[in-house]
């Protein structure tokens, strides 16, 4: 049996190395707040477990059960996340860290359900895709803003989710997932970038460092033979 404490393990895991490559321990464990003795002995445990593969000072990644139950818990963060802020009206810069608090005492029926109630959503509040029931996670093809040219448009999919505080300044200033910008100017200098949002009159200026957190759909082209 998977306890608490290893899913939030495994989670960590999962968001490290989902773009491949392994996770050392001190990047879990900063994740989790945790000490670095104490990540690795669960690291031991998990490896018992088959969850893991690792080995001392060379990283650790999921296993095939691991990436398994990492979508499952993926899956309950995500929906939790999305019915806290569609339906219990929950500001989204709090509801990642609710969903941490809620998501381990909430069976898969009671997922389901909330799933169901929402009109199944695919998508967190912050645009990050829900896994399916059988663990297959939607691939979205998407590019950072910075990478956008003056003059161009698109549609806001996804921002970063880690940072409360950032959220907040992306809500504040409208941008959420499914907001149309277009960027009307950049200072490479000053790296910055000038937004319009669509109903929005004064545009928004962003720091390239900010900036790169928000990403949009990825041009049809660049996927062209």
């Amino acid at each position: 049996m998977v306890s608490h404490a290893m899913e939030d393990y495994i989670s960590a895991i999962w968001r490290l190395t989902h773009h491949g490559g392994t996770a050392s321990t001190s990047e879990v464990a900063r994740k989790l707040g945790v000490t670095a003795a104490s990540t690795s002995y669960m690291f031991k445990k998990m490896a018992e477990a088959g969850l893991v593969e690792y080995k001392e000072y060379a990283g650790v990644s999921l296993t095939e059960s691991g990436e398994l139950a990492a979508m499952s818990f993926i899956r309950r963060h995500r929906v939790t996340e999305r019915f806290l802020v569609d339906v219990l009206g929950i500001s989204w810069d709090r509801a990642d860290g609710i969903s941490d608090q809620m998501e381990h005492s909430l069976p898969d029926e009671v997922i389901d359900r909330m799933h169901a109630v929402m009109g199944h959503p695919t998508t967190c509040p912050h645009g990050y895709p829900i896994p399916s029931k059988e663990g297959v996670l939607p691939e979205l093809r998407l590019r950072e803003v910075t990478d956008m040219v003056v003059g161009e448009e698109g549609t806001i999919r996804q921002v970063a989710e880690h940072d409360p505080d950032l959220l907040t300044y992306f809500g504040d200033h409208g941008i959420r997932p499914g907001a149309r910008i277009q960027v009307a100017g950049r200072d490479r200098i000053g790296e910055t970038l000038s937004l319009h949002l669509a109903g929005i009159a004064e545009p928004v200026v962003l720091s390239s460092a900010i900036a790169r957190f928000v990403r949009v759909d990825a041009r049809v082209d660049a996927y062209a033979e």
